[in-house]
């Protein structure tokens, strides 16, 4: 797509989307005029923008931030902010508003924060991004929802990555949890234990229970069905194969326990979940 001086989506954002992935509720290219000013409070979701040239001043509750081109920022809508452009070099960027039901899958908590993140990034590495998310939005073509969720995801992590890295006395996990976590993998169907991933790790089952947790935020069991369930879903979505046989081949000891986590954790049972998906695939 040709980007102008100024053009903006509004895209229409299927059920499915809204419950399972991050949804971009709006998103554009914009150039500000000098001194242009926008102030809002309490718009649900978040904004990511990208500064292509100029530089302006962000408001955020009582503080201000100056930003310049190269600046990639993520900001917690639901704060008072505004935005000022400079007299002599109003701001040109790219934006976007997305929002998230469960913000579960990503990195525990660190989204919700009140001060804005900025960051000075190339823009053969952020520009490319932002317009295809504009392309997807644009033409919503088979899977674009999808499309776009990866790339604000993708964008998502250059964040994470950012903040992590400046974070003192950063914990570290120990190598045998990246080794129990492929150990799972490569095992779901089998009858999982405390007792063998513990072997695993090679430490004793009462340790290994409070460090899993402690490194992963859930404990060892908990997350073995999460995994199972999240197998399930793509299963549910890529094969035709019966809601039991997927159960099975899973790891569930029987189709009641997967009805019951999967429900617990998605929200619907296997079978609703799949008509969800059918319906959203029938209506691209």
């Amino acid at each position: 797509m040709c980007v102008k001086d100024y053009v903006t989506f509004f895209p229409l954002i299927s059920k499915h989307a809204q419950e399972h992935l991050l949804t971009c509720s709006i998103a554009g290219f914009a150039k500000t005029l000098p001194d242009e000013q926008l102030f809002r409070s309490h718009v649900p979701g978040y904004e990511i923008f990208y500064v292509t040239a100029g530089q302006g001043k962000l408001f955020v509750e009582n503080a201000s931030y100056p930003f310049k081109k190269g600046d990639l920022i993520l900001l917690n809508l639901q704060a008072n902010h505004g935005y000022r452009a400079d007299r002599c070099d109003p701001y040109e960027f790219f934006y976007l508003n997305f929002q998230c039901r469960d913000l579960a899958h990503l990195p525990g908590g660190w989204l919700h924060l009140h001060n804005p993140l900025i960051l000075q990034m190339e823009h053969e590495d952020v520009e490319p991004l932002f317009t295809k998310i504009l392309e997807h939005v644009e033409r919503q073509q088979s899977c674009w929802e999808a499309q776009v969720s990866a790339l604000i995801y993708f964008l998502l992590m250059q964040f994470y990555g950012f903040l992590f890295a400046h974070v003192e006395h950063e914990m570290v996990q120990p190598t045998w949890v990246a080794q129990v976590k492929l150990w799972i993998e490569q095992h779901l169907e089998q009858r999982l234990t405390v007792e063998t991933l513990a072997t695993i790790a090679a430490i004793s089952t009462y340790h290994f229970i409070r460090e899993f947790k402690k490194y992963v935020h859930v404990t060892p069991l908990e997350y073995v069905i999460s995994r199972r369930v999240t197998r399930a879903k793509y299963l549910l979505m890529k094969s035709d194969q019966s809601i039991e046989h997927i159960g099975r081949i899973v790891g569930f000891p029987s189709h009641a326990s997967m009805i019951h986590h999967f429900k617990r954790l998605e929200g619907k049972t296997p079978s609703a979940f799949r008509a969800s998906i059918q319906g959203l695939e029938r209506g691209s």
